[in-house]
């Protein structure tokens, strides 16, 4: 019994000393953490102060002002070749802004919702006073003032698991008379971190609405993800979906007795993603684009516009990753790139050649619709090859067509009857380049390949004149 009872007290014990260590351990993480960062935004002339503390034994609750002392050094990093003229233009936009930080959660290393929040507090005085001026700029200012822009971070155990920005509603109004209005609606926004290379962002809803007079303005996207998985700047996979995307643009003309003439384009279900790799000295790039269904609409002249299943998908392969890169420093680092610095790097990466592909270029059907005729289009696939091959060609000697010498080529077609005859009736010349082509006949359709190698042009293994 006593035995038991110096294990249950040992157990007490214990855990009475963990009850009272852990706040304070985990205390000191939260202040190394901050003595950190404010030394690393001091680095980008960013200062960092306490405005309030409120901490208890159990719970952090904080409220720090950071200020953007000079914005020189982060514009520098994004646009390298940026002119004095327009950095001194940033600088008077920005220096002076205040962004707000708080802190308020458990001192326990546990998962914490809406732990940390960041937003817009303070412009500087000139952004201030010029968005004073006006209606719209005062309505924007009490937008700031009740904290209209804020980021809020969920943390766990320290390390950033989720970014939400809060949702926004905001309608600007030129005067308190005026017609003219412009809206922005953001709803549901957040990223979630899955590890320091992959993260998701997820939105619901974000609508732009200008509305005037004579002009109406809607862009609305709606349950849109992105997903970003990156090791560097030349190995990252990206996906984006997208359920709708539409744009709609009104506007009076006088020809229409200023009655609106409405312009609309909506495309749903986009599915598209992206590949960069490189193994050792060279670089893939891979692109796809699915969009399920496509719409255009104009009501001027009546005509409407319909594409099912359009898919885009290419890649290049056997890039010179050296050039690549040569290019792209040239570009950053010169503030006026031309030609003359470009060469090099660009004449390399033409001569160690790469290849190119687009498998499929496809779509189910176009329909085309107007006030005399419907015209409908069926489905076709096109499948291209192309490789350019290791070669001596010279930019500032050899004329473009030089480089034919070196490109193999392979066009593939596979087509309705129908889309033949459609094509000979409404580009009569177009007979002319078909009577020279061998179309095949196929189960489903027609097919038609086109072949370019050692020189020689051929459609489906008959040499072309």
């Amino acid at each position: 019994m006593n035995n038991i009872t110096k294990i249950i007290g040992g157990l007490v014990v214990a855990g009475g000393i963990t009850v009272v260590a852990t706040p304070l351990i985990y205390q000191k993480q939260i202040d190394k953490i901050i003595k950190q960062e404010k030394q690393i935004l001091s680095q980008n002339n960013i200062s960092l102060t306490e405005k309030l503390n409120k901490d208890s034994f159990f719970n952090i609750k904080r409220e720090y002002i950071i200020t953007l002392t000079d914005v020189a050094p982060i514009i520098k990093q994004v646009y390298p070749n940026i002119t004095s003229y327009d950095l001194s233009a940033f600088q008077e936009a920005f220096n002076g802004t205040q962004f707000l930080l708080e802190l308020d959660f458990s001192k326990f290393p546990i998962s914490h919702k809406d732990a940390v929040k960041i937003s817009l507090y303070k412009l500087n005085k000139n952004s201030n006073d010029y968005l004073k001026k006006d209606y719209a700029g005062k309505e924007i200012l009490n937008f700031i003032k009740n904290k209209g822009l804020e980021l809020i971070i969920d943390t766990n155990s320290l390390k950033i698991a989720k970014v939400r920005l809060k949702d926004i509603d905001l309608v600007l109004h030129k005067n308190q008379n005026s017609k003219d209005i412009i809206k922005f609606e953001v709803k549901n926004t957040y990223t979630n971190f899955k590890n320091s290379s992959t993260s998701t962002t997820n939105t619901d809803k974000i609508e732009f609405n200008l509305v005037s007079p004579k002009l109406i303005t809607d862009i609305k996207l709606e349950k849109a993800q992105y997903t970003i998985s990156k090791q560097n700047d030349f190995n990252y996979k990206t996906n984006t979906n997208i359920q709708n995307f539409s744009y709609v643009a009104a506007k009076k003309y006088f020809y229409t007795n200023n009655k609106f003439v409405k312009v609309t384009l909506t495309l749903n279900n986009i599915k598209s993603s992206s590949k960069v790799s490189a193994i050792v000295n060279n670089l893939s790039i891979e692109n796809n684009l699915n969009i399920k269904k496509t719409q255009i609409e104009n009501e001027d002249n009546h005509v409407s516009i319909l594409v099912d299943n359009f898919t885009f998908n290419n890649k290049f392969e056997k890039l010179d990753l050296s050039s690549i890169k040569k290019i792209i420093n040239t570009i950053q680092n010169s503030s006026n790139p031309n030609m003359n610095t470009l060469q090099q790097p660009i004449q390399t990466l033409i001569n160690k050649g790469f290849t190119f592909k687009i498998n499929p270029l496809s779509f189910d059907k176009i329909v085309i619709n107007n006030s005399v005729e419907n015209t409908k289009i069926d489905n076709l696939k096109l499948t291209l090859s192309t490789t350019l091959k290791p070669n001596d060609f010279k930019l500032n000697y050899n004329r473009p067509d030089y480089l034919l010498n070196y490109i193999d080529s392979d066009l593939n077609i596979n087509t309705t009857k129908n889309n033949v005859k459609l094509l000979s009736t409404a580009i009569p010349i177009s007979n002319l380049y078909l009577s020279k082509l061998k179309l095949v006949k196929t189960q489903n359709g027609v097919n038609i390949n086109i072949s370019y190698k050692n020189g020689k042009l051929t459609s489906n293994g008959k040499p072309i004149q």
